[in-house]
C-alpha cells in the first residue's frame, strides 16, 4: 500500500440520540496510540479458512453490536441477536 493511500481502520459508534450505529473510516496511524491502550480482540482469519465469508461477516457485525451493548444500555434493550451456544 502506498503512502498516498494509507491503511484505514473503521470506528463503530452508537448514537443514542439518533438511535443509529455510525461507522467512519480513519487513517490507522492517527488512532494507533489510542488503539494500543484499548481493549482489543484479534480474530485470525486462518481460524475461518483464511477468508471472510458471509457467516464470518455476520458474526463480526453481531460481535460489534454486542460490544457496543455492554456500555450503551439503550442499545442493549434493542439488541435481539442470538448468542452463540457453547
Amino acid at each position: 500500500m502506498s503512502i498516498d493511500n494509507p491503511q484505514n481502520c473503521v470506528i463503530v459508534r452508537w448514537n443514542a440520540e439518533t438511535q443509529a450505529v455510525t461507522f467512519c473510516t480513519v487513517d490507522a496511524r492517527k488512532v494507533q496510540d489510542v488503539a494500543a491502550k484499548a481493549f482489543n480482540i484479534d480474530l485470525p482469519l486462518d481460524e475461518f479458512g483464511g477468508v471472510v465469508t458471509d457467516e464470518l461477516a455476520r458474526k463480526l457485525g453481531a460481535g460489534m453490536v454486542n460490544l457496543l451493548s455492554l456500555t450503551n444500555p439503550d442499545l442493549k434493550t434493542l439488541n435481539k441477536t442470538t448468542q452463540a451456544e457453547e
